[in-house]
C-alpha cells in the first residue's frame, strides 16, 4: 500500500506545514463515516479519470457537507507521488 498520511494540528499556525503521521483516529459517526466513505470513493474515480493532472480536493468543499462548520476536521486527498518528496 502507498498511501501515507499527512496532517497539521488544528490551531498549530500554518497550515501549510505537513508532518507525515503513523496513523490516524476517526471519531464519528455513522452517516459521517458514510459521507467520508462517498468522498474517498469519488476522489478515486477523479484520480483515475484525470491522472497527474489531478492537483487535491477538500472533503469541507462538497456540495452535500454545506454549510460546512469550522469545528469540523477537513480531508485533504491528492495523489500519492504529490507529497511523498516532503
Amino acid at each position: 500500500m502507498e498511501t501515507k498520511i499527512f496532517g497539521s494540528r488544528k490551531g498549530g499556525g500554518d497550515s501549510s506545514v505537513w508532518e507525515e503521521l503513523s496513523e490516524v483516529t476517526i471519531a464519528s459517526n455513522p452517516a459521517d463515516l458514510r459521507r467520508l466513505a462517498a468522498f474517498l470513493t469519488k476522489c478515486a474515480d477523479d484520480i483515475e479519470e484525470h491522472g497527474t493532472s489531478f492537483g487535491h480536493t477538500h472533503l469541507r468543499d462538497e456540495p452535500n457537507l454545506q454549510p460546512w462548520t469550522g469545528e469540523a476536521a477537513d480531508v485533504i486527498v491528492t495523489r500519492a507521488e504529490s507529497l511523498t518528496s516532503q
